[in-house]
């Protein structure tokens, strides 16, 4: 039995973790974790137009992923790369695991869906930042999660 490093598990019963992602496509380090759910479904590492812009990421400046992002409420939107990441999961109590090099990670192009309904504005949130499959697979870490007592944990 490795370490583990505890995950939090949210009221709607989602696993979310931190992350830190250095890249030289960033304009300025960061030292706040991006919390990230995790989907073990989704293939792929996905972060959303806003925090990517929010990390001083332009999409206009990365390569465009030749396969769209699809099962977000909006059918298919373009994807675009961050080529040579590395992700630092960090634990809810703040006990982080080891740099793991991705190759890529997608952002998600869609904007903000603002309507304008009886006069009011409505916006739909961003879709979520999610760490994928795509990373369990690199890192080796074992996911374990017990929705009933709302605990979940990676272990090495």
């Amino acid at each position: 039995m490795g370490r583990r490093i505890p995950l939090t598990v949210t009221e709607d019963l989602r696993v979310k973790a931190g992350i830190l992602i250095f890249s030289k496509e960033l304009q300025t380090a960061h030292s706040t974790p991006i919390n990230m759910f995790i989907d073990t479904g989704s293939t792929v590492t996905i972060l959303n137009r806003f925090t990517a812009e929010t990390l001083g990421i332009s999409i206009e400046r990365l390569r465009r992923s030749p396969s769209p992002i699809a099962g977000f409420g909006t059918g298919a939107v373009p994807a675009y790369l961050i080529e040579n990441v590395y992700l630092i999961l960090i634990g809810s109590d703040g006990t982080s695991y080891s740099p793991v090099k991705m190759e890529s990670i997608l952002v998600n192009s869609q904007k903000p869906h603002i309507k304008k309904k009886k006069g009011v504005m409505k916006s739909r949130p961003p879709p979520p930042d999610v760490l994928g499959a795509d990373y369990f697979n690199k890192s080796g870490l074992k996911l374990y999660v017990d929705f009933r007592n709302r605990t979940a944990y990676v272990e090495e």
